[in-house]
């Protein structure tokens, strides 16, 4: 059962950054074709803000990644859930460390986010946008990294309170589906091409 949770999340996020991917090269090849075309110049369209297709080699290195952490998840509540009902603390600590490992090296592998355009004087204010602030994967890897610490807790305190685990859990799941989302969301959040950006702290 928590294979197949692994596993459809993983199936989520794989589709997610292929249909945007897909999505990116259409509209380039649709703009391609209609810029091609006789048309007078004072309706050509501009090119700026066409969205920049990622990395196929860096998206799998990441999603690779991601399954990685994904897989050390589900051994960890696996492991803080066995049948005789008797977690193994050495094996908990172990696949802990495994985990802060494996999302350190996921962070260090997601793009840089893209950012803001440089301010220009001469451009009015406009009102501040409604749209929701994307998740930071790297916030949501350590939300989940935190869950699994807590798990691991709650498994191997002096009297293991099997409830206690079990509560632990439905975060834990919840917000590793967050950090997968949000991780896949990174790859395909590129800035368009042709927009002035600041230089990296």
């Amino acid at each position: 059962m928590r294979a197949t949770w692994t596993a459809a999340v993983l199936t989520a996020a794989l589709g997610l950054t292929t249909v945007t991917a897909v999505s990116a090269n259409v509209a380039g090849a649709a703009d391609t074709a209609a810029a091609t075309a006789p048309r007078p110049a004072a309706v050509a369209q501009p090119t700026a803000g066409l969205p920049s297709v990622p990395d196929p080699t860096k998206t799998l290195d990441v999603l690779g990644a991601l399954g990685g952490v994904l897989k050390l998840v589900n051994s960890l509540v696996a492991s803080a859930t066995p049948p005789s009902g008797t977690p193994d603390p050495a094996a908990l600590q172990k696949l802990l460390d495994d985990l802060t490992a494996a999302v350190k090296d996921l962070v260090g592998k997601l793009p840089l986010p893209p950012l803001p355009p440089l301010p220009v004087s001469d451009t009015p204010r406009t009102a501040p946008s409604t749209l929701p602030v994307p998740v930071n994967p790297s916030d949501a890897l350590a939300k989940v990294q935190k869950d699994a610490t807590d798990l691991v807790a709650a498994a191997t305190a002096a009297k293991p309170d099997p409830s206690a685990v079990q509560k632990v859990v439905p975060p834990l799941s919840v917000d590793s589906v967050a950090a997968t989302v949000a991780t896949t969301t990174s790859l395909t959040d590129v800035p368009p091409v042709g927009t002035a950006v600041g230089p990296r702290p």
